[in-house]
């Protein structure tokens, strides 16, 4: 009979999961990819880019603010949308911002990083632009278009549902991408810096589209030629996340944009 009650209290809160955890905090919601995930950070909880915000934010606010992170490695607007994120960002925004009568737990700040993965994910070993081809090459070329469209769709979907959600005082503040290749001398170096321009141009556009009232937070010119020292692509076993100073870059930008 116990273990029967005890399944009963998990699948009753199962639909609202987010009112069993309730708090009397306002809330920071992060969305994204290995990015606000933290991957390549010493400590991911500590030294990523949302960590670091989420203790600005504290310290700006004078009081405890709730962190609610639910980046997914290696996901792309596509899955964001088909995959569950957006739908856990959107259950979370409508039970704090519109179901809870108590605003002092609002979500107040969300930050999101999405649409990398949907190029660079063709650069891995058997897709279209994987080393040595670039944007020289026609497939290769046709690909980054057809993900770049594929973004443009994506976000302004994304960003509104999330604005619609939040309501109009929620500040959301979407990061654009830099090359993590930029300044290694590798194959992805100039490719990057080629493509990634395109992918940040659609990204401001869905941002700042009617609707949406998002803001940009800009890293590339900040990260150009500057990978070696930002990332670990020079590394043994190279990856393209950023280290911990990287991501006290990025946190930097995102407190300089919140401020403004």
């Amino acid at each position: 009979m116990k273990r029967c009650i005890a399944v009963l209290a998990v699948v009753v809160c199962l639909p609202s999961l987010l009112a069993c955890a309730s708090t009397d905090r306002p809330c920071y919601l992060a969305l994204g990819d290995s990015y606000a995930y933290g991957e390549g950070a010493s400590t991911r909880t500590k030294e990523a880019y949302v960590p670091l915000f989420h203790r600005f934010l504290e310290g700006d606010m004078g009081r405890e603010v709730a962190l609610r992170n639910l980046a997914v490695g290696s996901e792309t607007t596509t899955s964001m949308i088909a995959e569950g994120q957006l739908a856990k960002a959107l259950a979370e925004l409508r039970f704090r911002n519109q179901a809870d009568d108590n605003p002092r737990d609002d979500v107040v700040v969300i930050t999101i990083d999405i649409g990398g993965n949907d190029l660079i994910g063709l650069t891995a070993e058997g897709r279209p632009c994987a080393p040595p081809k670039g944007l020289d090459d026609s497939g290769c070329a046709t690909a980054v278009g057809n993900a770049i469209d594929e973004a443009a769709k994506n976000l302004p979907v994304i960003l509104r549902a999330l604005r619609v959600a939040a309501g109009p005082d929620t500040r959301i503040l979407v990061l654009d991408y830099f090359n993590p290749y930029s300044g290694s001398g590798k194959p992805l170096d100039e490719a990057g810096d080629l493509a990634l321009p395109a992918l940040n141009d659609t990204i401001e556009k869905a941002a700042l589209a009617s609707g949406t009232d998002a803001e940009v937070v800009h890293l590339f010119d900040d990260f150009r030629g500057r990978a070696p020292d930002l990332t670990h692509v020079m590394e043994r076993e190279e990856d393209f996340h950023p280290n911990d100073a990287g991501y006290q870059l990025m946190a930097d930008r995102l407190i300089a944009a919140y401020k403004r």
